[in-house]
């Protein structure tokens, strides 16, 4: 409709305007926080690929979710994949988009796929301008797919890194963008370890405050993380790298204090 022009403008500016206009489960509209934006920032100055680890509860899969929207309603013949280990992860990520189309009144439908309403040519030649694919890890039912952006979640989780080099081999074919967003994994040796080391041994490596940074080639990588250093049962500090301002230093002494806690899951989540 008319009133969705203003809404649907394209470039980094154009998106944040977009998530004001999205509504979360909380009631809500999405206004991006300081770190939400530097991601995104570096994406929509065209970076191919974006690798960000951040701790439990950090929006990674809300800030996915509207970037997939926001490129099917600014990108012609959009094909945005969506794709995670296991199916129902990836379907997390589907169905935050889902809710943000029916809460938001954007003109999308998500009852087969997430595809554009709006379609192109007439009669029997009408076509959708564009679709959301959700997938997993089985690459062998994946193999055809030419993106123009790719949703990588928890690439912790992922059995290698086949998905993940699969579509990186697909985005010049029509200059599309891969944006991995994940907690941090348990094994180094794992492929998101590989990843991580590289990117901390690189010469353009740094820290600040609570993130780590650097440009390994194409990638572009950053990480909310405490150091070695820190001491991980310092409320104050574990807080600085939790970046998302809905993580309250209370929230995290009440998981810190239960007595289920499992101390390797709070290292990996704090």
């Amino acid at each position: 409709s008319a009133g969705h022009t203003a809404i649907f403008r394209s470039g980094f500016a154009g998106f944040v305007e977009f998530c004001t206009h999205l509504t979360l489960d909380t009631g809500e509209p999405l206004i991006l926080e300081p770190f939400q934006k530097l991601i995104m920032r570096v994406y929509f100055a065209g970076i191919r690929e974006i690798v960000a680890i951040l701790p439990f509860g950090n929006a990674k899969s809300t800030l996915l979710a509207a970037l997939g929207l926001h490129h099917m309603l600014t990108t012609e013949n959009a094909e945005c994949i969506v794709a995670a280990a296991m199916a129902e992860q990836a379907g997390i990520i589907f169905d935050q988009m889902a809710a943000m189309i029916d809460t938001s009144d954007l003109p999308l439908d998500a009852k087969r796929g997430i595809r554009v309403i709006y379609h192109k040519g007439e009669g029997p030649n009408r076509r959708p301008l564009g679709r959301i694919r959700v997938i997993s890890a089985d690459v062998r039912k994946n193999s055809g797919a030419i993106p123009t952006l790719v949703l990588l979640d928890e690439l912790q989780a992922h059995p290698d890194g086949y998905l993940y080099n699969m579509f990186r081999g697909r985005l010049k074919k029509r200059g599309a963008q891969m944006v991995t967003i994940s907690n941090a994994g348990w094994d180094e040796d794992s492929f998101l370890g590989t990843i991580r080391l590289q990117a901390h041994e690189h010469e353009s490596f740094t820290r600040k405050g609570m993130m780590n940074h650097a440009r390994v080639g194409s990638m572009e990588f950053f990480e909310w993380c405490l150091s070695d250093k820190d001491d991980p049962k310092n409320i104050t500090l574990v807080k600085r790298a939790n970046p998302l301002k809905h993580v309250t230093r209370e929230s995290l002494q009440e998981w810190l204090n239960s007595p289920s806690l499992i101390e390797a899951e709070w290292l990996r989540g704090a």
